[in-house]
């Protein structure tokens, strides 16, 4: 092979070196959040979370459609906007982590 080859091959490697880095990075702190937060709290949010898409994307429209016939899609539209909001704005505040990733598990225990 040629000089040039091997440097095209060597930078490869660290590109895919680095990739696979960022890659290990982003799950263990994706497995330090979720071992963050209790079960429970977990099962809350999701139910949280379904109970949101459903009330807005079911019981807002049939409503809705009941009551301004014709007009309920742009009435939808100026419901959920403000509603997005809220239900965003509750999230973060009922379901925000209390402490820290790094104090939920000792770095051991993840590469275990």
């Amino acid at each position: 092979m040629s000089e040039r080859e091997d440097s095209k091959l060597e930078r490869t490697e660290k590109r895919i070196d680095g990739f696979l880095d960022r890659v290990s990075k982003r799950r263990q702190e994706s497995i330090r959040k979720s071992m963050a937060r209790p079960l429970k709290d977990e099962i809350l949010r999701t139910v949280y979370l379904v109970g949101c898409v459903g009330v807005d994307m079911l019981v807002i429209p049939i409503v809705l459609y009941e009551v301004f016939g014709g007009w309920w899609l742009p009435a939808t539209l100026l419901l959920l906007i403000p509603l997005f909001y809220i239900e965003y704005k509750l999230h973060g505040r009922w379901f925000a982590l209390k402490a820290s990733a790094e104090q939920a598990l000792p770095e051991e225990q993840l590469e275990q």
